[in-house]
């Protein structure tokens, strides 16, 4: 399919599924048409049970994408929601890639994933106590909120705010729309933790490694950046 499709601008093909997408219905209906079109050259047929065309919302492999941006899928958030503390290594490993998948919509989220990531690391050795409990309920709160992240659109105001605590540093890129809208919207939250040597820096070196990291991190988004 990506071989058929992948070159079309506006669309996300993953595998069997087709997403058309534009900043106005003219730029998506152009999607739409260019791969109808290409299916027809192709002399492929569409089931229209499966197809669903012109919608303002849209589900898709664990998101929910409209016009006023990107959230998880609270399908997601339930799962997670439901699950019992794990008992074993295979379980702590499961639950963290999970949880990883929705870390762009948790401010902080390596901090708060620390004890959970601690536990799959070699040679670790097996325990659930405080921290970890303390940890799980984090994610559940986070996910449980719903946050949604606004487009990147590079006309927009752009800023990056930066935060470092003891196992991590986060970030967020937020944007508003200059002269209209005083309300700065998230785009993305990222985080990474501190290795062992990180953590014994003092506060205020945190605090510059995080602002450093974040630049870096976030470059290709910020054009124009205030911190």
């Amino acid at each position: 399919m990506q071989k058929t499709v992948g070159d079309i601008p506006g669309i996300l093909n993953i595998r069997d599924d087709i997403l058309c997408y534009g900043e106005d219905t003219a730029s998506h209906n152009r999607a739409l048409n260019n791969v109808l079109q290409r299916f027809n050259d192709c002399g492929l047929t569409l089931n229209k049970s499966k197809c669903q065309f012109n919608l303002d919302e849209v589900k898709f492999f664990g998101f929910i994408f409209s016009k006023d941006g990107v959230k998880q899928d609270p399908g997601k958030a339930d799962i997670i929601q439901s699950l019992e503390a794990p008992k074993s290594f295979d379980e702590i490993r499961s639950l963290v890639s999970m949880v990883a998948f929705s870390a762009r919509f948790i401010p902080g989220f390596s901090s708060i994933n620390a004890p959970l990531r601690k536990l799959t690391e070699k040679n670790a050795k097996w325990q659930w106590g405080h921290d970890e409990e303390k940890a799980l309920e984090k994610l559940r709160t986070a996910l449980s909120k719903d946050i949604t992240l606004q487009y990147y659109n590079k006309q927009y105001e752009t800023r990056i705010y930066t935060d470092a605590g003891p196992n991590g540093l986060g970030a967020m890129l937020a944007q508003r729309k200059s002269g209209q809208d005083s309300s700065w919207r998230p785009i993305l939250f990222v985080s990474r933790s501190l290795t062992k040597v990180e953590q014994r820096y003092s506060q205020i070196e945190k605090e510059a490694l995080g602002v450093r990291w974040a630049c870096e991190r976030l470059y290709l988004l910020v054009p124009n950046l205030k911190l």
